[in-house]
């Protein structure tokens, strides 16, 4: 686990990766675009898996806003 969230950070640790010489297939992530953006920048070939329970809380989300209209 990284110390933060901060985009900064997940990039260092992608080029530690990907300097290392770890072979990357796939990330699991939330819907953070920016995230995927900055892992789609690092390891190309990645698949990103966007991870079922923040699929699920967005469209809780997105219901609970409709309600309220």
């Amino acid at each position: 686990m990284l110390g933060n969230d901060l985009i900064r950070t997940l990039e260092g640790y992608l080029r530690y990766l990907k300097d290392s010489g770890e072979v990357v297939e796939a990330f699991v992530v939330d819907m953070e675009d920016s995230w995927r953006k900055l892992i789609k920048r690092i390891f190309p070939q990645a698949k990103i898996i966007v991870a079922p329970f923040h699929v699920i809380q967005d469209a809780n989300r997105r219901l609970d806003e409709c309600r309220k209209v």
